[in-house]
C-alpha cells in the first residue's frame, strides 16, 4: 500500500520496491520487539518519509498505548488513536533530563564512556 507513496526501505526486510519519484519511505514495523517479548509496554510503528535524504514527515506509534507522535516541517504533535481529532502540540526542551539509548546492552563500550562522563 505505501509503495505508491515512495520506495520502500525496512529494517525487518531491506529494500523491498523501487519507485522512481524520489522518494523514501523508512519503516520500522515492529520497533521494540524486544520491549514487546520483554513484556515492557512500548512497542510499535516508526515510520519516516524523505526526498532525496531531506526528512519530511515522521510517525511513531506507541501500539500498546495507542499514543502516536507526529513530525512534519509545520507541525510536530502528539495524539491518540482512540481520539483521531485531537492532536497535542509537543514542546522541545532543549535541556532533557531523560535520555534513551536503544540496545546499551549490546554496546557496553558505548556505556562505560557514558558513565564516565555521567550521562
Amino acid at each position: 500500500y505505501l509503495s505508491q507513496f515512495g520506495a520502500i526501505y525496512s529494517e525487518e526486510s531491506g529494500w523491498m520496491n523501487s519507485n522512481e519519484s524520489g522518494y523514501t519511505i523508512i519503516i520500522d514495523p515492529i520497533d521494540g520487539s524486544d520491549n514487546f517479548l520483554s513484556h515492557v509496554p512500548y512497542y510499535g510503528i516508526s515510520l519516516l518519509r524523505q526526498k532525496e535524504s531531506k526528512p519530511l514527515e515522521a510517525l511513531v506509534m506507541n501500539l500498546a498505548n495507542g499514543d502516536f507522535f507526529v513530525r512534519t516541517e509545520n507541525e510536530y504533535y502528539r495524539g491518540n488513536i482512540t481520539l483521531l481529532d485531537e492532536k497535542h502540540a509537543i514542546m522541545c526542551d532543549n535541556v532533557p533530563k531523560v535520555g534513551l539509548f536503544e540496545k546499551a546492552y549490546e554496546n557496553p563500550h558505548i556505556v562505560e564512556k557514558l558513565q564516565k562522563y555521567k550521562f
